[in-house]
């Protein structure tokens, strides 16, 4: 949590928004081809 920040001891269970926002993108960038080249 916060704490775990303030100390500077990288979080255990939470990824970094940063990581989540670009997994995020990359799954529905894929899913979106898929779905492109399935149409056609």
């Amino acid at each position: 949590g916060a704490q775990d920040m303030i100390a500077g001891d990288p979080p255990t269970n939470v990824p970094e928004p940063g990581s989540l926002a670009l997994v995020g993108l990359a799954l529905a960038g894929l899913a979106g081809s898929r779905r492109l080249r399935r149409r056609n």
